[in-house]
């Protein structure tokens, strides 16, 4: 279970053993989607979210960034702060840090952002 406020995530595991939780909100949620350390999947116009937990742990997050999408996509973003994006989609998207310049990602194809 998670709940997301600004760029903050708060999650907990109510499972007895360790393991992936996840939970998913709607795309038009966010005018730029939170990312943090685990897995997010921006696609068919929800936002999932994945991370490893263990059994009982709550956690509080603050965001590695801000992320605005052009397109289907999966990011993959690790603790130490490295972030990489992959196109899941069948046309080329574009990802944008914030209000920086976009990066165009080919059709299944991957960037590093950090």
């Amino acid at each position: 279970m998670g709940l997301i406020v600004g760029d903050y995530l708060a999650a907990g595991s109510f499972e007895g053993k360790g393991g992936k939780v996840g939970f998913s909100v709607a795309r038009g949620e966010f005018e730029e989607v939170p990312i943090f350390a685990g897995v997010v999947e921006i696609a068919r116009g929800r936002v999932n979210y994945s991370l490893m937990m263990e059994g009982g742990e709550a956690v509080l997050r603050k965001a590695l960034l801000m992320l605005r999408t052009e397109g289907d996509v999966e990011v993959i973003a690790a603790e130490t702060g490295e972030v990489v994006v992959r196109n899941v989609g069948e046309k080329g998207g574009v990802v944008r840090v914030g209000k920086g310049k976009g990066v165009r990602i080919g059709k299944r194809g991957v960037v590093v952002l950090r």
